[in-house]
């Protein structure tokens, strides 16, 4: 997993690095686009012996920079592919999960600090594919989208015309299975880079 993050991570920074020119800071209203990898961990069974192991994520955001305003705005998303659901450390099946959210980032630094550290909170939904299950508890039948939270914080760094963003996250959402209900906390740590677009 360790060899999938680094090798993930250096096309994400090529990618920036092809990008230089179209990320020069330009004063005013910003649109940037912000690729990242992560790892994820399920914080608690999925339902009662069921838990998800973890994964390498992946995803991207398309933040909004206001200037003016401490408060910026951005659409994010982030993806498991195919992690396996264990059941008393036996795979069961995997579990494929896409949280799509709209965040509000408050930074309660100036724009001017190289290091910017911020807060954010949002919501959306929470999408779930099951696929593979050795037992009949889950099949696609069960694939659903939950609404979701997403709450976090995270740091910036600005590297001349690009930058580095380091971020931990909760999406928070509710899984209903055989008339049980439980708390999800779906917690991710990703690694980014940000690119201007204008």
């Amino acid at each position: 997993m360790l060899r999938k993050l680094c090798v993930s991570l250096f096309f994400v920074y090529a990618t920036a690095v092809v990008s230089l020119p179209a990320a020069a800071q330009v004063p005013g209203i910003g649109l940037r686009l912000v690729p990242k990898v992560g790892l994820y961990r399920a914080n608690g069974d999925l339902t009662d012996g069921f838990r998800a192991k973890d994964h390498m994520s992946f995803g991207g955001a398309l933040e909004l920079d206001l200037p003016l305003f401490p408060i910026d705005i951005r659409a994010n998303v982030d993806h498991v592919n195919a992690t396996d659901i264990e059941l008393g450390g036996v795979r069961a099946g995997t579990v494929s999960i896409t949280s799509m959210v709209g965040d509000l980032m408050l930074r309660p630094l100036p724009g001017i600090i190289p290091v910017q550290p911020y807060l954010f909170a949002g919501g959306g939904l929470k999408q779930y594919r099951f696929r593979d299950f050795s037992t009949s508890s889950f099949d696609s039948s069960n694939d659903r989208r939950d609404p979701t939270l997403h709450v976090g914080a995270g740091v910036g760094l600005n590297l001349l015309s690009m930058g580095l963003v380091v971020e931990v996250g909760d999406y928070v959402s509710r899984f209903k299975f055989s008339g049980a209900t439980k708390t999800q906390n779906d917690l991710y740590g990703t690694v980014g880079v940000k690119i201007g677009l204008f």
